[in-house]
C-alpha cells in the first residue's frame, strides 16, 4: 500500500532508517515532516511514560528553575504587566515535573497541569504543592474547561495524532486566548554542533538497526528528534502550516529558538558536579577533546551570526 504523509497526505515520502522495536523513520519531501511508521499502541505509550520524570530538578534547584521558566513564559506569551495574568486560566499540557505550572501559579494565574506520568503527578502534588483539583491525567477530563493560556512544551512530538492534538488544544482556548506549542525543529542544522545529540543520541543508536551506509544516509537527512516510541514526529514550519490549514486556524505566527551555546557540551560536563570516581575518570579522558569543541563553538557562533544554520527548535503561537 502506498504511504502518505500523516500531515499533508503527500505521497512524496521516503524511508530514512529502521529504528528500535520494528519502528521505521520516514520523511515527507513536501512538508518536511519526519515521522514514525508504524505508531506505537496507546498502551505502549502509556507504559513508556510511567516513571519518565523528565528533567526532575533537585529540591534545592526548584526555585531557580521556576524563575527561569517565568522569564520564558513572559517572552512567549507577551505578558507585560500583572494585569495580563491575574485571575486568568493557564494550562500546562504534558507538564512533566510541573515547573511551568508552578511559575504560572506564582504569576497569579489559575494554573492547571496535565501529564500521564504518575510519578510526575506525585512530584507536582507533593513537592510543588499544586492542588489535586488542578491536576489532570487525561485531556478528556477538561471537556468543560476553557483557558486563557495553554502551554505545550515539547509535547506535540509525543502525540500520535498531532492534527487532532492541536485541534483539541485550540478548542480549550477562550476567545483571544493564546496557545504556545514548542517542539524540536525537523532537520535543523544547529544540532550538528551538539555531538551528544546527533552522534550519541541518534547516529550511534541507529547503527544497532542499520548498516553504516544507511546510518550515514540517515545522518545526512538529519532525522534527529524522531526516536519512537519517545518522539513520534519532528516538525518543520511547512508541516505546522499544513496542520493549521487543515484546521482552518488563521491567526498564528511561527518562530524559532536556539539551544544555549554550551548545552550538552564537554565544557558543561566538565563543570558539572561529579557523581563518583567513574565520572571523574571520564572527565579526565575527554579533556583532550576540549580544544576541538572550542573551535567548533567558534564556528557555530560565526555561522549563527550569518544565519547560515537553522535553529534547533520551533515555536507555534496561535491566538483564538
Amino acid at each position: 500500500m502506498k504511504q502518505h504523509c500523516p500531515i499533508c497526505k503527500s505521497e512524496k515520502v521516503f524511508k530514512i532508517l529502521n529504528w528500535a522495536e520494528g519502528y521505521n523513520i520516514h520523511k515527507c519531501n513536501y512538508c518536511k515532516l519526519i515521522y514514525s511508521n508504524p505508531l506505537p499502541t496507546d498502551k505502549e505509550l502509556f507504559d513508556f511514560y510511567q516513571g519518565f520524570l523528565f528533567k526532575k530538578p533537585d529540591k534545592d534547584k526548584v526555585h531557580k528553575e521556576v524563575e527561569k521558566r517565568k522569564t520564558e513564559l513572559i517572552e512567549l506569551f507577551g505578558w507585560s504587566s500583572s494585569g495580563d495574568t491575574q485571575n486568568k486560566k493557564f494550562l500546562d499540557i504534558g507538564g512533566g515535573v510541573g515547573i511551568a505550572t508552578k511559575a504560572a501559579k506564582e504569576f497569579g494565574l489559575d494554573a492547571h497541569y496535565l501529564d500521564v506520568d504518575q510519578e510526575s503527578v506525585s512530584f507536582v502534588r507533593d513537592e510543588l504543592r499544586i492542588d489535586d483539583d488542578h491536576i489532570f491525567t487525561h485531556i478528556s477530563a477538561m471537556q468543560d474547561k476553557k483557558f486563557d493560556f495553554i502551554f505545550a512544551d515539547n509535547v506535540i512530538e509525543h502525540d500520535k495524532y498531532p492534527i487532532e492534538f492541536t485541534d483539541k488544544l485550540y478548542s480549550l482556548l477562550k476567545p483571544n486566548g493564546i496557545l504556545i506549542i514548542k517542539t524540536p525543529h525537523a532537520g535543523n542544522t544547529e544540532a550538528v554542533f551538539y555531538p551528544r545529540i546527533n552522534l550519541r543520541g541518534y547516529f550511534f543508536r541507529s547503527l544497532k538497526y542499520n548498516s553504516l551506509k544507511n546510518s550515514i544516509y540517515g545522518y545526512i537527512n538529519r532525522w534527529w528528534h524522531c526516536d519512537p516510541p519517545r518522539h513520534l514526529y519532528s516538525f518543520s514550519e511547512e508541516s505546522f502550516r499544513e496542520i493549521l490549514n487543515v484546521l482552518k486556524i488563521p491567526n498564528y505566527e511561527i518562530n524559532y529558538y536556539r539551544l544555549p551555546l554550551f548545552k550538552y557540551s564537554i565544557i558543561e560536563f566538565l563543570f558539572s558536579k561529579p557523581k563518583g570516581l567513574k565520572e571523574i575518570l571520564i572527565k579526565i579522558l575527554v579533556l583532550p577533546a576540549l580544544p576541538v569543541e572550542l573551535i567548533s563553538k567558534l564556528v557555530q557562533l560565526f555561522l549563527t551570526k550569518l544565519k547560515a544554520i537553522s535553529p534547533s527548535g520551533i515555536i507555534l503561537k496561535v491566538r483564538k
